[in-house]
């Protein structure tokens, strides 16, 4: 399976899931760009959990009822023998459960199957794995773990009107009456708090969401987000962006690797990047902070009550003490004292009658 379709399906996340609810007490994963063999890692992690049986599975099988991990779990205890789990076809592995001792006899294997082959082959035929290994199984798999996944987050007392277009990942935490709209799509680590609105078609990647956050049509990567906030339309939360409470961030305005205080408005069409923003802050229409010189970037640090006219550039390194007001069409490359107002602009030059100069100009023969 490709990287782009893991970001969006977690199959390590399901896994985890299943194992952890069907009692489970402690689950770790593989890469084997960590240096050891795939049973030595299983020894090394049974070992320092305190545990004497193992239960190895992969990705590819991220979901298995729990009668059936019970099973399997029982006779590998109180049996002499390793229980090697297939599903019902017989043709896939799915899991291998042993002793923590007899797992440290086998000899190095960094493959499952490999692992599997080694070992006697006694088939606990499971009646509910869900083996995922093509773009059909993937496909089929999707739509089954998101029924489960969202018919339990609803039990739980979230709001959906209409389920279509929700993506939702086995790790997301989401608060009771929040509602989601068509299209939204939360991965990864995304918590959602109490009476939020998120949606439509909105992404939440690795992002927190306080209580009562509207959240709309907008992306967020990394990010935290307070609570009362305001989200876009047509926002990007970039990672490292922080909002404390009550902030309202409009449309077409991207925020990078900043922090921003309480009750701070950044209504549109403004960049905020690698900048640190006080409380009660005003951001006028196409406002830039200026970060990067081409080499390096630099951060813009702004007070509190700031007010900040239309149209203004930001050049960092540059600080905006508490109270200045930076006049529109500013381009600021020096700081500003608190109380300050700041204009850093040509003054205008009217030229009376400049148009009908030109066009009788125009109107005149060439010689």
């Amino acid at each position: 399976m490709s990287h782009n379709a893991k970001k969006y399906v977690d199959l390590e996340g399901w896994v985890r899931r299943s194992l952890l609810g069907q009692g489970v007490e402690a689950v770790a994963a593989y890469d084997s760009s960590c240096g050891l063999p795939l049973s030595a890692f299983a020894v090394d992690f049974a070992r320092k959990a305190g545990k004497k049986y193992v239960f190895i599975t992969s990705e590819q099988m991220p979901y298995i009822d729990g009668s059936d991990l019970r099973g399997i779990l029982t006779s590998c205890r109180y049996g002499t023998l390793p229980v090697l789990a297939r599903d019902v076809t017989c043709r896939h592995i799915v899991g291998i459960a042993l002793s923590a001792d007899a797992l440290g006899a086998l000899g190095p294997s960094d493959d499952l199957e490999a692992l599997a082959a080694a070992l006697t082959d006694v088939r606990a035929l499971c009646a509910q794995c869900h083996v995922v290994g093509g773009a059909a199984e993937l496909h089929r798999f999707s739509q089954f773990a998101q029924i489960r996944l969202i018919e339990e987050h609803i039990a739980s007392g979230v709001l959906m009107l209409s389920s279509e277009g929700v993506l939702l990942s086995p790790r997301v935490r989401i608060g009771k009456n929040t509602l989601l709209l068509p299209g939204t799509i939360l991965l990864g680590e995304t918590s959602v708090g109490c009476d939020c609105i998120v949606g439509p078609n909105s992404v939440l990647d690795d992002t927190s969401l306080g209580d009562r956050v509207i959240f709309k049509s907008s992306y967020a990567q990394k990010s935290e987000v307070g609570s009362d906030c305001t989200v876009g339309p047509f926002a990007n939360l970039r990672p490292g962006s922080r909002l404390a409470d009550r902030v309202k961030i409009g449309d077409f305005v991207e925020v990078k690797n900043s922090s921003i205080g309480e009750r701070t408005s950044v209504a549109h069409l403004t960049y905020i990047g690698d900048s640190d923003v006080g409380r009660h802050v005003n951001f006028g229409c196409g406002t830039v902070t200026v970060n990067y010189d081409g080499t390096a970037k630099y951060r813009t640090v702004i007070g509190d009550n700031v007010f900040i006219g239309c149209n203004a550039n930001l050049v960092a390194p540059v600080t905006v003490h508490d109270n200045a007001y930076i006049a529109a069409g500013s381009t600021i490359t020096e700081d500003v004292p608190a109380g300050a107002l700041a204009i850093a602009r040509q003054r205008q030059t009217v030229k009376e009658n400049w148009v009908a100069k030109k066009m009788a100009k125009a109107d005149s023969p060439q010689p």
